[in-house]
């Protein structure tokens, strides 16, 4: 399977588990940067993400997607996702097939190197 494919799985999960389960990513998101979040916590929530690391690591050695620091190349790859979620939530966007297709090339072209 190659990178591109690699990414869009990733992408595609992502986005669709932000539409399913718009509560948790919430409390994802708020808590994880909380100091109530004790570092043991922290730590298993990105040893959880460290798939994800190595995949863009690798990604970037094999020169597919551009040389930047991980958690910017995850920031550009799951900032986006949230906001389409929540404007899909408040019928601003229809994530349909064709809006999701779109959604997906413009973070590929954004990222590939």
């Amino acid at each position: 399977s190659t990178i591109r494919n690699k990414y869009k799985t990733l992408w595609t999960k992502v986005l669709h588990f932000h539409i399913k389960y718009p509560q948790k990513v919430k409390f994802i998101a708020f808590h994880y940067y909380s100091p109530a979040i004790t570092n043991e916590a922290r730590s298993a929530m990105r040893n959880l993400f460290m798939p994800i690391r190595i995949f863009f690591q690798q990604a970037i050695e094999q020169e597919v997607l551009k040389n930047l620091p991980i958690p910017m190349l995850i920031s550009f790859t799951m900032g986006p996702i949230h906001y389409l979620s929540e404007a899909h939530k408040v019928g601003r966007l229809e994530l349909n097939e064709a809006n999701e297709a779109l959604a997906f090339q413009a973070s590929w072209d954004a990222l590939k190197y």
